[in-house]
């Protein structure tokens, strides 16, 4: 069975320059697709309403790709995927108070490895697309906590690790990955 692990944290914190290691090192990944939305829908203005009806289409769209990326993993042990649907739900929390029934239900049905590796920030740097600032990105990081934690996965933070040379940096985040990804095949983490 695909193992599907899920590299999460706030807006900056590394996520996708790892992801794009673990590509280049061979491993089956999934980009993130939040951005995909938020740029199709960027002539929107932010309500709570568009908020709403983003994190349900990054969920809708999160399923679809995870869904294709099953078919293309025959002979795969593991994937590593840029962010869950369980992330829609933290974000929703943050923005509402509250999980959208559709939402979690989803959230609860998909088959991730029960540990999720959780990035801790790196300074906030603005990307032109995302609309949060320093202090929503703290909020983030901290809901993602919760939200993961209240869902039953264990959390292994992925710290900043090295110098100021970023892709040393990157390299190593996805060595401590893939170190600890052998201890949870191991069985050292649990199911």
């Amino acid at each position: 069975m695909l193992r599907k692990i899920i590299l999460t944290g706030t807006t900056s914190s590394g996520k996708s320059s790892v992801i794009k290691q673990m590509e280049e090192r061979g491993y089956l990944v999934l980009p993130e697709v939040a951005r995909e939305v938020i740029k199709q829908r960027a002539e929107n203005k932010i309500t709570p309403e568009e908020i709403l009806i983003r994190q349900y289409e990054m969920s809708l769209l999160q399923i679809l790709q995870e869904s294709n990326l099953e078919k293309k993993a025959i002979g795969s042990e593991v994937c590593f995927l840029d962010r869950s649907v369980v992330d829609n739900l933290a974000y929703c929390s943050l923005y509402f108070s509250y999980y959208p029934y559709g939402i979690q239900e989803v959230a609860k049905s998909r088959n991730y490895s029960r540990q999720v590796f959780l990035f801790d920030p790196l300074p906030f740097v603005p990307d032109g697309v995302r609309i949060e600032d320093p202090e929503t990105v703290i909020k983030i990081h901290n809901e993602l906590i919760v939200t993961y934690t209240r869902l039953g996965y264990s959390i292994i933070s992925v710290p900043v690790i090295g110098s100021y040379d970023a892709q040393e940096s990157i390299k190593k985040r996805a060595d401590f990955i893939l170190d600890h990804c052998e201890k949870i095949k191991r069985g050292d983490y649990g199911p």
